[in-house]
């Protein structure tokens, strides 16, 4: 490995490693050294990402697009941008296109899901999540998002179940364990609910002899 591949797979592993800023200074430096390397600028993109910079996220997107229009990962990358910019529309103009091109893949599904859920469009949002989870059952966080989307449409049983497949991928994700613990109180609720008018009936033929 020649040490500008060490170098971009270290600002990969310092990524993984939730230290973004370190990640940048690393992808910069190499950019300067090589700007056609996609690989490196994409790094770039996902660093300011975690950074919270949209707006320079998409700038650095853009400098992919520029020479390659159709990248999938540049433009799935850029729709996550748009996204915390509040873009809604552009966002899922690009992600649409993406899906007429790439129907199969789970995470343009999921992604287009991340650009509903903000919006409060339950319905659809779980539906892309379905089509993202049939072509990837294994996917943790596609089931941790439709646990929350379940809640939201108040089906807690459903949830309950979303987030005990999450759980079962990984048993240690604290977003999966948190949702799992809101779901089984919102269904304890619901539950208790349900069987108030009945027992109240009951009751009241009981006492009422």
């Amino acid at each position: 490995m020649d040490e500008a591949a060490e170098a971009l797979a270290h600002g990969q592993e310092l990524l993984a490693q939730r230290q973004p800023a370190k990640a940048l200074a690393i992808f910069d430096a190499l950019v300067q050294q090589h700007p056609d390397d996609t690989e490196t600028r994409l790094g770039r993109v996902a660093a300011l990402l975690y950074m919270g910079e949209p707006q320079f996220a998409i700038a650095a997107c853009d400098a992919v697009l520029v020479n390659q229009p159709a990248h999938p990962d540049a433009l799935t990358l850029k729709c996550w941008a748009l996204t915390s910019l509040h873009r809604y529309h552009e966002a899922e103009g690009l992600v649409e296109q993406r899906l007429q091109a790439s129907p199969e893949s789970a995470i343009l599904w999921y992604t287009k899901a991340q650009m509903l859920i903000p919006q409060d469009k339950w319905a659809d949002a779980a539906d892309a999540l379905d089509a993202a989870l049939n072509l990837d059952p294994e996917m943790c966080s596609a089931w941790i998002s439709k646990g929350n989307v379940l809640l939201q449409m108040g089906n807690s049983a459903d949830a309950l179940s979303a987030f005990d497949r999450a759980l079962a991928l990984q048993p240690d994700n604290n977003e999966a364990q948190s949702g799992r613990a809101q779901a089984r109180t919102a269904w304890r609720t619901a539950y208790t609910v349900g069987l108030l008018p009945g027992l109240i009936e009951l009751l009241s033929g009981l006492f009422g002899r």
